[in-house]
């Protein structure tokens, strides 16, 4: 009724005004939600999924840091063990360099790798002992260093082996759960603007209409 009541060029100007708001908030709505979806991905693919790369890492690398011990004990050339031993050191030092970027760019839960980096760590004096009996290359030696391998040494890279699985699996379950929020949001937000752009072309439709007939 108060519509009717308005002179033309009030109606249009009320008209374009309501309708330009609602187009307004339809095209924020959708800059917004490209905003935040693009962000989520920068930040899936940036940080959590590199996070969860880097622990898949550390696992290969600790694997392969194992496999050159063994071959530094069993090895009956000096020059070879010494080769294989200082692999070891490139790998732990590589391990450790993965888990400090992983403690300042991930904002996860990073519980599990502190436990397996402690573990790791009250390790290191075995794994050191190792080295210095293979070292000596005797035979004696390396049945030494071959004997607190498998007694001492092996489990306990087990034990913070399986720490470092249970870590990986859990980040790989909350980057998923990140990352599926996101895209819900964007569903969201998507969705909202197609609502008001939908809106906004009905009452454009029905002012329309409504003018056109105050004017024949």
């Amino acid at each position: 009724q108060q519509m009717r009541n308005l002179k033309v060029g009030k109606k249009f100007t009320v008209s374009f005004g309501i309708i330009l708001t609602l187009f307004l908030v339809s095209v924020a709505t959708a800059s917004f939600g490209i905003s935040r979806a693009k962000a989520s991905y920068e930040k899936f693919y940036t940080e959590d999924y590199k996070a969860v790369t880097s622990v898949y890492e550390i696992r290969l690398k600790l694997q392969g840091a194992l496999k050159e011990l063994m071959l530094g004990v069993i090895s009956p050339e000096t020059e070879e063990t010494a080769e294989h031993l200082g692999k070891v050191d490139q790998y732990m030092s590589d391990i450790l360099t993965q888990l400090d970027w992983i403690y300042e760019n991930y904002d996860g839960d990073v519980s599990l790798l502190k436990d397996f980096e402690t573990k790791m760590t009250n390790n290191k004096s075995v794994r050191m002992q190792i080295i210095e009996y293979a070292s000596l290359g005797t035979e004696e030696g390396n049945l030494q260093a071959e004997e607190i391998v498998l007694n001492q040494y092996n489990p306990q890279v087990d034990e913070y082996t399986s720490i470092l699985i249970s870590a990986f699996d859990q980040m790989e379950e909350s980057s998923q759960n990140a990352y599926n929020s996101a895209m819900l949001l964007q569903g969201m937000l998507i969705g909202v603007s197609v609502v008001v752009a939908a809106v906004a072309f009905i009452f454009t439709v029905i002012i329309a209409l409504n003018l056109t007939g105050n004017i024949l």
